[in-house]
């Protein structure tokens, strides 16, 4: 039984190698995470932090993860036009798995209709990375058009402040100085806001044994970001990754892992006294 799931396994990622990186499956959870931070906090350094300004102390935004665009965005650019379109939304996050193959980072980028003025950067869309972006060394790809997939922004209001934090868990793992910066920015920072909302890629609590080492952080990593999230009154945590929907409640931090916006799927989400939030269709 072994041998014949085995072979299975061989017969499907020889299908489609062009999609799946085996050195980027197989390798260790932990190769290059910590240079990718470095490199993200160089940049965030450089750029220094973005604050979105909204009008109200109720807003929206748009969450989507996992579209895989190879050829057509026609998924994506829905999702976009619905957010640039309602006047209660101010932004959207995406959380990764942006790609499917090596080369469209620039297809995927020039369709969130770049504006100069940011600086490399459109700030009415946030991104981190996933596991499918950096196959096939494209992390450079990515870096070229983001600059960054660690990273904090904020949200003023007319009488609050909310707090961002992007995550770069496309390896499965934050490695010790993404932790490590995490720890500090919560201890430092999160009582000066009033929600705390964390996006990243890789879910929590539920398997994925499809991408073999970059599917799931270790137990003791699981563990400690939770208690991380938990210590310091995290909010909301969103991820992807799994293509299916998941709600868990943990400590008193709310999980929500999206499905895949490659079967429509997306999440609506809003921030007041009160979050709320719906899972929808396009």
């Amino acid at each position: 039984m072994v041998k014949k799931y085995s072979l299975l396994v061989v017969l499907f990622l020889l299908a489609a190698c062009d999609r799946y990186d085996f050195s980027g499956i197989v390798s260790s959870p932990s190769k290059d995470v910590d240079k990718r931070f470095e490199q993200s906090e160089k940049w965030n350094n450089s750029h220094g932090e973005t604050i979105v300004s909204v009008p109200t102390d109720n807003y929206c935004f748009y969450v989507a993860s996992d579209m895989h665009i190879s050829k057509s965005v026609e998924h994506l650019t829905t999702f976009l036009t619905l957010e640039r379109n309602d006047n209660t939304a101010y932004f959207s996050l995406i959380l990764g798995d942006m790609v499917d193959k090596k080369g469209v980072f620039d297809l995927f980028y020039s369709s969130l209709a770049y504006n100069s003025s940011t600086q490399n950067r459109n700030d009415t869309v946030f991104t981190t990375v996933g596991n499918h972006d950096l196959y096939f060394d494209q992390w450079n790809d990515y870096a070229r058009c983001f600059g960054t997939a660690t990273y904090k922004f904020v949200v003023e209001t007319p009488n609050y402040k909310d707090l961002f934090f992007a995550l770069d868990s496309g390896s499965a793992t934050l490695g010790n100085k993404q932790l490590q910066w995490l720890r500090k920015q919560l201890s430092n920072n999160r009582k000066s806001y009033r929600k705390c909302i964390v996006f990243t890629h890789t879910n929590f609590f539920k398997d994925s044994f499809s991408q073999l080492f970059s599917g799931n952080y270790s137990e003791n990593e699981m563990l400690e970001l939770t208690e991380l999230f938990a210590q310091n009154n995290v909010d909301l945590v969103l991820t992807g990754h799994a293509h299916s929907i998941s709600e868990n409640v943990y400590k008193n931090v709310r999980y929500l892992t999206l499905g895949a916006l490659t079967d429509a799927s997306f999440l609506f989400v809003c921030c007041g006294d009160v979050l709320s939030y719906e899972f929808l269709k396009l």
